[in-house]
């Protein structure tokens, strides 16, 4: 049984025939194009977050020594206290070696305290957050770790964007 659709696109000349079909193609190959520019982004921004905060917690692990290895928790959290100038990270975390908590900071006070497992020192997205833990040692001590919890809002704005921008070009192509 032929559709409508069918039997218009069959009663079409050649030419408009072609063109349709130069346009078709010309739409999927953009569409996967964009397709794969707008994940290699997403790709790279998320990158770039976890390494800015990992390079971030790295230097907070390493001006944590001295107050862990003299068990200084008010100059520790003196320490903790340089996460409200870090725009992305939420809450900050310092734990002994044996894993018993040591101080934090709460940028927000409605967010409820992590229960990930420490045994990994790791940088990865869970929740809508990205999670960081990082070592804290000097000359190979090791006094304990950092855990950082970071906001993905201002990620997930910049890609709904980026999504947005993709849709409309797609949809201009298309006119």
């Amino acid at each position: 049984m032929i559709t409508k659709t069918k039997l218009l696109f069959l009663n079409l000349p050649l030419k408009h025939k072609l063109s349709l079909l130069i346009v078709g193609t010309t739409l999927i190959t953009m569409g996967i194009g964009l397709g794969l520019l707008l994940t290699n982004d997403i790709h790279r921004l998320k990158l770039d977050l976890k390494n800015r905060v990992k390079t971030n917690a790295e230097l907070m692990a390493n001006y944590l020594v001295v107050p862990m290895a003299f068990d200084d928790k008010e100059g520790a959290l003196h320490l903790l206290e340089s996460v409200n100038l870090l725009q992305e990270v939420l809450d900050a975390q310092s734990y002994t070696k044996n894993n018993n908590a040591f101080n934090r900071i709460i940028k927000d006070r409605n967010l409820n305290p992590s229960n990930l497992p420490l045994s990994t020192l790791t940088n990865f997205f869970a929740d809508n957050m990205l999670h960081t833990i990082v070592p804290i040692y000097k000359n190979n001590i090791h006094y304990g770790k950092l855990y950082l919890r970071s906001s993905t809002q201002i990620l997930d704005q910049t890609i709904n964007f980026r999504i947005t921008l993709v849709i409309f070009l797609l949809l201009v192509m298309t006119l």
